[in-house]
């Protein structure tokens, strides 16, 4: 996978950004959004130039994180 859609639903206006992990914990992108509206909204990531392999991509919504996994190959 070269390009990585992410979609998801805020319930408030919010600040939103994102970071691509990989395997060993560097960070390799950040896409900081800044705030965003409600509703359902979608950031795209270019993972083209990266190697095969596991990443984390960090979703950071007003300072509540969550972690999904994925693989590129």
């Amino acid at each position: 996978t070269d390009q990585v859609t992410l979609s998801y639903n805020l319930d408030k206006a919010s600040s939103v950004q994102f970071e691509l992990i990989d395997a060993v914990g560097r960070t390799m992108e950040v896409i900081d959004n800044q705030r965003q509206p409600v509703g359902a909204q979608r950031t795209e990531m270019n993972m083209s130039a990266l190697p095969s392999g596991l990443y984390l991509i960090r979703m950071t919504v007003d300072g509540s994180s969550t972690v999904h996994k994925v693989v590129k190959q």
